[in-house]
């Protein structure tokens, strides 16, 4: 029988787009949705993991021009409200389609209007003022490199740092954290021996990484491919319009195919939190909260030996 994985356990947390909480109260966000679903699908915690929330929250206030309007208590209020409505779905049978079609609010419009957007921009040559309108700090961050450099090595320091010590990681990623986490894995990838130390488990939440325009434009395209990962699952919610495509896999078969990845596995969910009262199907705490993200956690809590 394999015995549980001795080495220590590190889970890095990387927040999506938008003004955010200071990082000690967003990682509590996290880790109390994350905390309710493994105990509530799994009986099982985070106890004796070493969480690091990769907080870059300061750097998008200084790109948005509306920050100085943001209510941290309101919005710690909402966050709260949002987790409590979540927190009585009492099993994974909760969270099916006929739960999200009852949240107030609900619509594919904005998804709709984004798998419109994709193609019509592109064919006119507008391409960037389409990712400019949908996802302006990535705009920023591929305009401005030293802006890119402060933001990737907040996560790739602390990254390769783990790497080096051997521990068992997982990345989970949000928004556009996870076009960071990828461009910061190459960075990492290219200091570390990747053949020896790797990330066992990247979990990606509301990814836009499926974007023909987002993806030609990371780190090492057009061929070049980040070697230091076994396992990544993306998760997409119905109606997110930042992962209007849901599927990762078919765009990244290549790494599959000259073996810098194990697995690369989509999953589809109903997100259904609610911010300020609608239907927010790219929340946080949707994903984090749901059973199939507590589950690929558990899985990476239980995991035995990586080789």
């Amino acid at each position: 029988m394999t015995q549980p994985d001795s080495r220590r356990r590190t889970l890095f947390l990387v927040h999506g787009r938008g003004v955010k909480p200071p990082a000690a109260e967003l990682e509590q966000h996290w880790c109390r949705a994350l905390e309710h679903g493994l105990q509530r699908d799994h009986e099982t915690s985070l106890e004796g993991v070493q969480v690091m929330m990769i907080y870059y929250g300061d750097i998008l206030a200084e790109l948005d021009p509306m920050a100085s309007r943001f209510d941290l208590v309101l919005d710690l209020a909402d966050r709260e409200n949002a987790f409590n409505q979540l927190a009585a779905l009492k099993n994974v049978k909760s969270f099916k389609r006929s739960a999200y079609e009852a949240v107030p609010g609900q619509s594919p419009l904005k998804e709709f209007l984004a798998d419109l957007g994709v193609p019509l921009t592109r064919a006119l040559g507008l391409a960037n003022k389409r990712l400019q309108h949908f996802y302006p700090e990535l705009s920023e961050y591929w305009k401005n490199q030293a802006l890119a450099a402060a933001l990737r090595q907040r996560l790739a320091q602390p990254l390769g740092e783990a790497l080096r010590r051997g521990d068992h990681i997982m990345v989970l990623s949000h928004c556009i954290g996870t076009v960071i986490s990828y461009d910061a894995f190459w960075d990492a990838s290219q200091e570390v021996d990747s053949a020896e130390q790797r990330v066992h488990s990247w979990i990606t939440l509301g990814s836009p990484l499926a974007d023909n325009d987002v993806r030609k434009r990371l780190a090492g395209q057009p061929k070049g491919f980040p070697n230091l990962l076994i396992n990544w699952f993306n998760i997409a919610a119905e109606d997110d319009p930042v992962c209007h495509d849901e599927t990762v896999a078919d765009d990244f078969k290549a790494m599959l195919r000259e073996r810098h990845i194990s697995t690369i596995k989509d999953y589809h969910i109903y997100n259904l939190a609610q911010r300020y009262g609608s239907s927010d199907p790219h929340a946080t705490v949707g994903y984090l909260i749901h059973p199939r993200t507590s589950g690929l956690v558990a899985d990476w809590l239980s995991s035995g030996h990586d080789t």
